[in-house]
């Protein structure tokens, strides 16, 4: 049951300042032609619809998250960040209200053949379908084998974390805690980033640092950061929902107030980077091949989220 009047009420608490953010230069080119993009495979409308996602900017999102990728490598991010969002938003939660779990499976089964084979037919050819399709043919040159299997594989992991968001949701089920924090990393869309950031930041891991107890620390750090730092900062707009975020699930897990639980947020926040600043001395010491530029590009993609909630609208009143 969302809760307005506590909603007003809620502050954000004072975040730590993680790294220096950047914008990229061509930031608002980037954003319109991702709306273009958008409107191109009908995943949006015109009018009402693309006046709404226009406001999200998600093309700045981008431009926050690599500020020294090409423009056109940015661009691409861009658009996936945006079908990852209608992912969400058009597919998973109208399943999860109409009980329809059979249909997102069916979805998923066509997501996945495209992943592993663009060329090849799917039953439904819709437009999330097509866009996908295009952005598979778009990157899958400029990605290596083993950077083309990590994302293979992490829209598979993606897919699998919707489906228990959307039976969770669909079942009228509340997670715990503990479940919520796994569905949220698998949801956040962060899977994807490690290998896009090796092939749009030009530092490529060979497979073996790529697959490092280390850099793989780093790549679950730096996800828990962003979805902490969102969490924090779309508190106010969740609560007003009735949508039960980390604060919240903070709150009935210590028995305190969701402000206080949003300080519990913050204080977390606090302690993973401090997590995540050692762990990048540590492998700093061990000068992994390509890991000083990789680290870098991850300082970006930390320090960029924040910058981007302020700008946005997707999670202001009336949203």
């Amino acid at each position: 049951m969302s809760d307005l009047r506590t909603a007003e009420t809620l502050t954000i608490p004072p975040l730590p300042v993680l790294f220096q953010a950047r914008l990229h230069p061509r930031a608002d080119w980037i954003d319109q032609r991702t709306i273009d993009w958008m409107l191109s495979h009908r995943l949006i409308e015109p009018g009402r619809e693309e006046t709404f996602v226009r406001q999200m900017h998600m093309g700045r999102l981008a431009a926050w998250s690599c500020p020294e990728a090409e423009t056109d490598h940015a661009l691409l991010l861009a658009c996936v960040l945006a079908w990852m969002v209608l992912l969400d938003d058009r597919l998973v939660d109208p399943v999860a209200d109409k009980d329809e779990m059979r249909e997102l499976a069916e979805r998923w089964m066509s997501f996945d053949i495209i992943v592993h084979d663009p060329q090849a037919a799917t039953v439904h050819n819709t437009p999330m379908e097509r866009a996908l399709r295009e952005l598979c043919r778009r990157i899958r040159p400029s990605a290596t084998l083993d950077q083309w299997s990590r994302i293979q594989e992490a829209i598979l992991r993606t897919l699998i974390g919707y489906s228990a968001k959307a039976g969770h949701k669909s079942d009228s089920y509340r997670p715990s805690l503990a479940q919520f924090r796994l569905i949220r990393y698998y949801t956040s869309g962060l899977l994807i980033f490690p290998p896009l950031l090796e092939i749009f930041c030009a530092t490529e891991l060979t497979p073996d640092v790529a697959l490092d107890a280390d850099i793989h620390a780093l790549n679950t750090m730096s996800a828990a950061i962003v979805t902490t730092v969102h969490e924090i900062a779309t508190c106010p707009h969740d609560v007003r929902r009735g949508i039960r975020n980390l604060p919240v699930l903070l709150a009935e897990e210590h028995a305190c107030s969701i402000q206080d639980g949003l300080h519990l947020a913050a204080t977390e926040l606090g302690e993973l980077t401090a997590q995540f600043n050692d762990r990048c001395k540590k492998v700093e010491a061990r000068n992994l091949p390509g890991s000083a530029a990789y680290i870098k590009a991850l300082q970006h993609l930390i320090a960029g989220h924040p910058s981007w909630t302020e700008e946005t609208k997707r999670y202001t009143p009336g949203s």
